[in-house]
């Protein structure tokens, strides 16, 4: 994890992430309300660049706050991935 501590700070959600998969465009999170929520894979280079097999990499963190690709050190919070709706 970069820089010591948590990268998602400290989050209080009403939904969480429970499921991540991926097209050859897309990042689909499938959240404990049982919404999901896609995103443009351009929207994150270091995933946009890597392989299929590094993309599902995944594990959720935080309880669900998070996203964490260990080998590429990537997170993505679902607070960021909701945007100012949450």
């Amino acid at each position: 994890m970069r820089y010591g501590g948590s990268p998602f700070g400290t989050i209080k959600l009403t939904t969480t992430a429970k499921d991540v998969h991926f097209d050859n465009a897309r990042m689909y999170v499938t959240l404990t309300d049982e919404r999901e929520i896609s995103v443009p894979l351009i929207w994150f280079p270091i995933l946009l660049h890597t392989t299929p097999e590094e993309r599902n990499k995944w594990k959720i963190v935080q309880n669900g706050v998070g996203l964490r690709w260990e080998e590429i050190d990537e997170d993505i919070s679902v607070k960021g991935l909701l945007g100012p709706v949450c």
